[in-house]
């Protein structure tokens, strides 16, 4: 009974990583899977950069927020020293656990909102 329980849980965290990878897919034409479940890569282009948020799941992911970096590096005050996004406007209010219905998609989605409009500043 006990080992149904943990796998119920443990197939629920996997349908969520699955539905907030797909919605980073769905709000982006330009996502580039590098490693499968793992590292994306959304392009956009910014004024006449080409521009990309690198987005790192972790195997906790969705338990944990996912780290997104700009590339190529840039300075802003939402990116910390590794152009890694930390503070964009509606990411503060995403809690430390995020496996809540819908806040780590927000989360991606937020950020990917974020850079883009930070790249025209």
């Amino acid at each position: 009974m006990i080992s149904r329980i943990f796998r119920g849980e443990i197939e629920n965290v996997a349908v969520k990583r699955k539905r907030q990878i797909d919605t980073l897919k769905i709000f982006n034409d330009n996502v580039i899977e590098l490693r499968e479940n793992v590292d994306y890569q959304v392009e956009f282009q910014a004024g006449d950069r080409r521009m990309a948020i690198m987005v790192s799941l972790s195997p906790n992911f969705p338990l944990e927020k996912p780290v997104l970096r700009v590339s190529p590096p840039i300075s802003h005050p939402w990116c910390n020293e590794h152009s890694e996004i930390t503070s964009a406007p509606g990411l503060l209010n995403v809690s430390r656990k995020i496996c809540t219905k819908n806040s780590s998609e927000l989360y991606i989605i937020i950020c990917v909102m974020a850079v883009r409009v930070c790249s025209k500043t």
